[in-house]
Protein backbone atom coordinates (compact mmCIF):
# COMPACT_ATOMS: atom_id res chain seq x y z
CA UNK A 1 0.00 0.00 0.00
CA UNK A 2 1.38 3.39 -1.00
CA UNK A 3 0.74 6.38 1.20
CA UNK A 4 -0.05 9.55 -0.70
CA UNK A 5 2.05 12.58 0.11
CA UNK A 6 1.56 16.21 -0.78
CA UNK A 7 5.11 15.94 -2.17
CA UNK A 8 4.21 13.24 -4.73
CA UNK A 9 4.04 15.81 -7.58
CA UNK A 10 7.63 16.85 -6.79
CA UNK A 11 8.74 13.23 -6.69
CA UNK A 12 7.10 12.56 -10.06
CA UNK A 13 8.62 15.72 -11.55
CA UNK A 14 12.10 14.64 -10.47
CA UNK A 15 11.62 11.07 -11.70
CA UNK A 16 10.72 12.42 -15.16
CA UNK A 17 13.43 15.09 -15.29
CA UNK A 18 16.32 12.79 -16.21
CA UNK A 19 18.86 15.48 -15.30
CA UNK A 20 22.04 14.64 -13.41
CA UNK A 21 22.03 17.84 -11.39
CA UNK A 22 20.10 21.08 -11.37
CA UNK A 23 18.84 23.90 -9.20
CA UNK A 24 15.22 24.29 -8.21
CA UNK A 25 14.01 27.48 -6.61
CA UNK A 26 11.52 27.34 -3.77
CA UNK A 27 9.06 29.13 -6.08
CA UNK A 28 9.48 26.40 -8.72
CA UNK A 29 8.88 23.73 -6.08
CA UNK A 30 5.73 25.56 -4.97
CA UNK A 31 4.57 25.69 -8.60
CA UNK A 32 5.11 21.95 -8.95
CA UNK A 33 3.26 21.27 -5.69
CA UNK A 34 0.55 23.87 -6.34
CA UNK A 35 0.94 25.03 -2.75
CA UNK A 36 3.32 26.95 -0.53
CA UNK A 37 6.23 25.32 1.28
CA UNK A 38 6.07 25.61 5.05
CA UNK A 39 8.08 28.37 6.75
CA UNK A 40 10.67 25.84 7.93
CA UNK A 41 11.78 25.28 4.32
CA UNK A 42 13.22 28.77 4.18
CA UNK A 43 14.51 28.91 7.74
CA UNK A 44 16.26 25.63 8.46
CA UNK A 45 18.71 23.69 6.28
CA UNK A 46 17.78 20.51 8.14
CA UNK A 47 14.34 20.73 6.46
CA UNK A 48 16.10 19.55 3.31
CA UNK A 49 17.61 16.45 4.99
CA UNK A 50 15.52 13.31 4.52
CA UNK A 51 13.90 11.85 7.63
CA UNK A 52 10.55 10.57 8.76
CA UNK A 53 9.51 14.13 9.63
CA UNK A 54 11.12 15.88 6.65
CA UNK A 55 8.83 14.48 3.99
CA UNK A 56 9.80 16.89 1.22
CA UNK A 57 13.44 15.81 1.41
CA UNK A 58 12.30 12.20 1.71
CA UNK A 59 10.32 12.52 -1.55
CA UNK A 60 13.43 13.95 -3.23
CA UNK A 61 15.45 10.97 -1.99
CA UNK A 62 12.79 8.49 -3.14
CA UNK A 63 12.95 10.05 -6.61
CA UNK A 64 16.66 9.19 -6.76
CA UNK A 65 18.12 12.60 -5.92
CA UNK A 66 19.88 14.19 -3.00
CA UNK A 67 20.04 17.79 -1.90
CA UNK A 68 23.65 18.86 -2.37
CA UNK A 69 23.05 22.37 -1.07
CA UNK A 70 20.14 24.26 0.42
CA UNK A 71 20.65 27.99 -0.19
CA UNK A 72 18.22 29.67 2.19
CA UNK A 73 19.35 33.18 1.24
CA UNK A 74 18.62 32.70 -2.47
CA UNK A 75 15.74 30.30 -1.79
CA UNK A 76 16.85 27.37 -3.91
CA UNK A 77 18.26 23.88 -3.67
CA UNK A 78 20.94 22.13 -5.69
CA UNK A 79 19.97 18.54 -6.50
CA UNK A 80 22.08 15.74 -7.90
CA UNK A 81 21.13 12.30 -9.12
CA UNK A 82 22.18 9.45 -6.83
CA UNK A 83 24.01 6.71 -8.75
Amino acid sequence: MTIQSKFDPLKQYLEKSGQQSFILSFAEIEDILQEKLCNSAGRYKVYWSPSRTHTCALAIQEAGYKVEKADLKNKNILLSKVD
